[in-house]
């Protein structure tokens, strides 16, 4: 057992304090999880105690990090991890956090699946924005989920972006050729390229 024999507010920030032990610094905790263990000069604490605050203290100050990386873009459940797992917290303190955003609904690969078909439907086919959800971490049952309750269409989607693509080009052979493999490389499946090209003759 180790005796509290100081506890003072932090000059960079007064939101956390600095704790000692038998007059030697230990650690530094949020105020808030200080009061929440009632921490206070002569008390007591042992090393499980210890490893509990500063445990949770960790959990809330990477929680704090990853809303405030939420906030600029949503993100999946694996890019979470990774950005995490870059800042060498531990495994346990990942899961901890991650499950933590999941419940207060920072975190949602479902959410975020809905979010990018959006977005991109517009430019790309399914195929090209499943490989890219896969990419992001995102689960292929979540996304298989997402696209049944989709009503995107694709082909309309192929037109438009074909139209897009031989604006102030001449139509000839060559260039829809060109149109055809540009297609392709978005992800539209060859029904789609071919319905859309079927607009044009040569």
């Amino acid at each position: 057992m180790k005796k509290i024999t100081k506890i003072c507010v932090q000059e960079k920030n007064k939101n956390r304090c600095n704790v000692y032990l038998d007059d030697e610094f230990a650690f530094g905790l949020e105020i808030k999880t200080a009061y929440k263990y009632g921490l206070k000069v002569g008390l007591e604490v042992d090393e499980n105690k210890i490893a509990s605050m500063t445990s949770e203290d960790e959990i809330s100050i990477a929680f704090e990090k990853c809303v405030k990386y939420l906030s600029e873009y949503s993100k999946t459940e694996k890019q979470l991890y990774t950005y995490l797992k870059n800042k060498e917290y531990s495994s346990k303190i990942i899961f901890e956090v991650i499950n933590k955003l999941k419940e207060n609904a920072f975190l949602d690969d479902e959410r975020f699946c809905k979010r990018y078909i959006e977005q991109k439907s517009n430019i790309y086919g399914r195929k090209m924005l499943e490989l890219k959800l896969l990419q992001k971490g995102v689960k292929k049952e979540v996304i298989a989920k997402v696209f049944l309750d989709d009503e995107t269409d694709f082909s309309l989607t192929a037109t438009n972006v074909l139209e897009k693509y031989l604006r102030n080009k001449e139509i000839n052979k060559k260039n829809l050729e060109k149109a055809f493999r540009y297609l392709i490389s978005k992800g539209f499946s060859y029904e789609e390229v071919k319905n859309a090209l079927s607009n044009y003759e040569v």
